[in-house]
């Protein structure tokens, strides 16, 4: 009854394993795994063949098992995980899942946050979209920060964290968090950077770039030492 897994986590508070999986054109789902359930797969979708057609013309059936959330359009949904840190208290209980491409539109990658009341999802914000980078992976970091991979063939690794120093809290309660890149060509990069809209200006003798969610602060490195 699962079509194409990418995700999996465990529930904080409740210990049940959360999973997610591609739906075809529409109808990623998020699942909570129980044992001997059906989850549907192809009798059951809310998303169509990648030709238009439809797979199945029912949503439901008594007898299977429903998603605990749907996506129409797909986000090609991939890693998954719940914060549980103190960094970002706003955050807490929150689960994150990665996004690869919103309704297969290239540059619309981004980390969805997903916020609960009672148990049941009320809020999916985006986050991260002005980067315009395929999110592969999300995971909390022993330090309480979030970090997040990205698939791309100058692929980052991202570490989100909280700079109450730079900026007022937004309408979710979180300040402004940091990215940082360690580069070979500063200059190359602020422009691309720029490109997708953000601020140019140095926080002392660094150069960054500002988003209204976060500054992407980029030092620069020798070609021998890799890139992060």
């Amino acid at each position: 009854g699962h079509r194409s897994p990418q995700g999996l986590a465990v529930h904080p508070d409740t210990g049940a394993i959360w999973e997610n999986e591609h739906g075809p054109l529409g109808g990623d789902e998020i699942n909570v795994v129980l044992s001997g359930r059906n989850y549907g797969w192809p009798l059951v979708t809310f998303g169509n063949d990648y030709d238009g057609k439809k797979i199945s013309e029912s949503t439901s059936r008594a007898d299977l098992e429903p998603p605990f959330m749907y996506f129409v359009p797909s986000i090609a949904i991939s890693g998954m995980a719940f914060y549980t840190g103190d960094r970002f208290p706003a955050w807490k209980g929150n689960l994150f899942v990665g996004a690869m491409f919103e309704g297969r539109t290239r540059g619309t990658g981004h980390l969805r946050r997903i916020t609960f009341n009672e148990g049941r999802p009320i809020q999916r914000e985006p986050i991260l979209i002005e980067l315009r980078q395929r999110v592969r992976d999300v995971r909390q970091g022993p330090d309480g920060l979030l970090y997040a991979l990205t698939d791309e063939d100058n692929g980052a690794l991202l570490r989100i964290e909280p700079a109450a120093q730079l900026a007022t809290a937004n309408q979710a309660g979180v300040a402004m968090g940091h990215l940082h890149y360690h580069v070979r060509d500063v200059e190359a990069n602020r422009r691309f950077w720029v490109a997708l809209g953000g601020t140019p200006l140095k926080v002392g003798a660094t150069d960054a770039v500002k988003f209204p969610d976060v500054m992407v602060f980029l030092t620069p490195r020798e070609a021998s030492a890799g890139t992060e």
